[in-house]
């Protein structure tokens, strides 16, 4: 048995080894290596399989919070729409009009149908129905938010290692304390909603300890813009 693993140990050496060397690419007679190219594209390869994380994540989080509601609807002895149904009724009441300041719905609503806006009293039966559909979708999301923060929920799936980063290949542009012994680099992107969204956060940050932090900035867009060229 140990001489079997020790031969299956070989050949997954070798076997690594061999794929390192593999040749992918030839120009004029000099080569690109597999491992060359696995280099180069760590940082492509990383983003695309944290956006695949992402996107399992939330499908995830989406199952989860099913499977939490079809438990609370078999309580009842219902289906889920059934269930919700009788939730959302229950929510309702008859107390409408303090339902609808709670909420700030007005009493007129704009609405989308085939990509045109019109507006409609909620006196009408456009308008109860957008009412109807817009309570039922609150009531429906802190149903399923509160069953969620209350279960007991183990995940499985963990997001990709983040490729290692050597700072002195980078182009950073530098504030704050120059000579501070300990730095904050920020990796952004001025077209990601998300890095334009933590922008005040840092803002706030720098503000604490920008006499005490030398703050550094990379561009990592797929090109850059006048404003990253001019710092």
């Amino acid at each position: 048995m140990k001489q079997l693993l020790y031969i299956c140990l070989l050949l997954l050496l070798f076997s690594c080894s061999h794929a390192n060397k593999e040749i992918v690419a030839e120009v004029n007679d000099e080569t690109i290596l597999l491992s060359d190219l696995s280099e180069a594209s760590k940082q492509e390869l990383f983003d695309l399989l944290n956006m695949a994380y992402e996107i399992k994540s939330k499908v995830l989080d989406d199952l989860i919070k099913m499977k939490l509601l079809e438990k609370e609807a078999k309580k009842q002895n219902m289906t889920i729409e059934q269930y919700l149904e009788m939730y959302v009724d229950m929510r309702t009441g008859t107390n409408l009009d303090s339902i609808k300041a709670l909420y700030g719905l007005a009493d007129n609503q704009v609405n989308v149908v085939r990509s045109q806006l019109y507006g409609s009293s909620q006196k009408t039966m456009e308008g109860e129905l957008a009412l109807k559909n817009k309570l039922r979708s609150i009531f429906v999301q802190q149903l399923v938010d509160s069953l969620y923060s209350k279960a007991s929920i183990k995940k499985y799936i963990f997001p990709p290692k983040q490729p290692k980063c050597v700072i002195a290949d980078l182009c950073v542009y530098y504030r704050g304390n120059m000579d501070a012994s300990v730095s904050f680099i920020v990796a952004s992107d001025f077209t990601c909603e998300r890095c334009v969204a933590f922008e005040r956060t840092l803002q706030r940050i720098y503000d604490k300890y920008k006499d005490r932090v030398k703050f550094g900035f990379v561009s990592f867009g797929d090109s850059p813009y006048p404003s990253c060229i001019s710092l």
